[in-house]
């Protein structure tokens, strides 16, 4: 039986309350599985910017400092079953004095075709500095 991931997002924008403080933006990974998953965040031009581990059925929050365009790479792990790659959709993100974004990305596992975002190979998810990403540009 063929596992999928099933990624939903959503973002919102939030002014920040002072104009002499950079408030982090929040990436909230809510796992609505029964496989640990391992996130890794990574910039445009593919290298980590940080990683979290996300228990089965539970939230867990990365914090990006930079605005920018990001992705998301994930690793579901789950005892006696395959582990799953994937790699999502390109988002942007606001950490500045003017607002900073909260988002939002909940994962689910079930069987079936894979239905969001990419399958990866283990090796691509292991990667955390992909050269070829370095000349890719995403407008604003």
């Amino acid at each position: 039986m063929k596992k999928a991931f099933i990624l939903m997002v959503g973002m919102i924008l939030v002014p920040s309350i002072s104009f002499a403080e950079v408030v982090p933006a929040q990436v909230s990974v809510i796992n609505d599985s029964d496989f640990t998953l391992t996130v890794k965040v990574m910039t445009v031009a593919g290298k980590k910017y940080s990683q979290i581990i996300v228990p089965a059925q539970q939230t867990k929050t990365a914090y990006i400092y930079v605005s920018g365009t990001y992705y998301l790479k994930t690793k579901a792990s789950a005892y006696n079953k395959d582990d799953l790659y994937s790699k999502g959709n390109f988002f942007k993100v606001v950490s500045s004095e003017e607002g900073y974004s909260m988002i939002k990305v909940t994962y689910k596992i079930s069987g079936g075709t894979y239905s969001s975002g990419k399958s990866i190979s283990k090796s691509e998810f292991d990667k955390d500095n992909d050269a070829s990403r370095s000349s890719t540009i995403i407008p604003y």
